[in-house]
């Protein structure tokens, strides 16, 4: 082979393998049992574990808003950080059956804990944040810190 010859590149050949491996990768994970196994890891980590929370800003706050459903105001803990808002819920379940033919009581209880944590990017104060719970909706209004500008001389 002279150096004036050019090989002819080998894209569509590259092409074709690129693709079949994206192809057996998406098989992978959307066949069992990597779907199944998949699934199930989604579903524990986003189960009775968690909640949903929104955070929207405007020129002077971050709303913050979580939806409780079912959740009493005294089983709700707001924690603030210097910059990071955590927010906990307790649930706490008691069951008591009594049978006094049978002669047998039998209590059972469970308690649950879940907390988000959302981190902002300015330092808080915490004197001014305020927070509403209404209709199973905890809205916490964290005002924005303002601080003061300096001119840079020459």
């Amino acid at each position: 082979m002279s150096s004036s010859e050019k090989k002819e590149p080998k894209e569509p050949l590259h092409r074709e393998m690129v693709t079949g491996f994206v192809n057996s990768m998406d098989r992978l994970f959307t066949e069992r049992p990597i779907k199944g196994f998949l699934q199930s890891m989604d579903e524990f980590f986003a189960s009775d574990r968690s909640f949903p929370v929104e955070v929207a800003e405007t020129d002077t706050e971050y709303k913050i808003s979580a939806t409780l459903p079912g959740v009493k105001r005294q089983d709700i803990d707001i924690e603030i950080l210097s910059q990071a808002v955590v927010i906990s819920v307790k649930n706490q379940q008691s069951l008591t059956e009594h049978n006094e033919t049978q002669g047998l009581f039998r209590k059972r209880q469970s308690f649950n804990r879940m907390s988000k944590t959302v981190n902002l990017p300015l330092p808080l104060d915490e004197t001014k944040i305020s927070a509403n719970h209404r209709d199973g909706i905890l809205i916490i209004n964290v005002p924005k810190i303002k601080g003061n500008r300096i001119s840079i001389n020459d």
